[in-house]
């Protein structure tokens, strides 16, 4: 059986970031961060990524590396690749445990200011991972 894995996606399209907005419904704080979530039985962390990104946004991609990510965070980190439309489909779901997603969209992103709105306090990491996929698809 394979263990549960929590995945994170980093979908970088165009000079922009797919993110998910999430609500706590007990401080009413929302933020924005990449998709993901939980695997399920028997599920790979990879499928998990495309699955999760799928239902976050509606995008469908492919993995095209794994991104490190210090063990401690408790997550595993994918860059993926778009492989159709562009147009997201935000999913909204009922609040489990008082935190809900309301919503998912692309956010500008550049080599200045690769987490788009994401918060650097805790996806610092994930900047520099950014910065190469925006200089590698700029690339000619």
């Amino acid at each position: 059986m394979t263990p549960f894995t929590h995945v994170r996606v980093l979908v970088i399209h165009q000079g922009q970031i797919a993110l998910v907005r999430h609500r706590d419904a007990r401080d009413g704080v929302s933020y924005w961060l990449p998709p993901g979530g939980g695997s399920e039985r028997d599920e790979s962390a990879e499928a998990a990524a495309v699955r999760e990104v799928h239902e976050e946004t509606g995008l469908e991609v492919r993995i095209i590396a794994e991104v490190p990510v210090p063990e401690e965070r408790g997550y595993t980190c994918f860059l993926a690749q778009l492989t159709g439309s562009g147009t997201i489909t935000p999913e909204h779901e009922p609040p489990v445990d008082g935190v809900y997603a309301t919503g998912a969209a692309w956010h500008p992103v550049s080599i200045d200011a690769p987490l788009a709105l994401m918060q650097p306090e805790y996806w610092s990491e994930l900047a520099e991972p950014i910065r190469v996929e925006l200089r590698r698809q700029s690339a000619p």
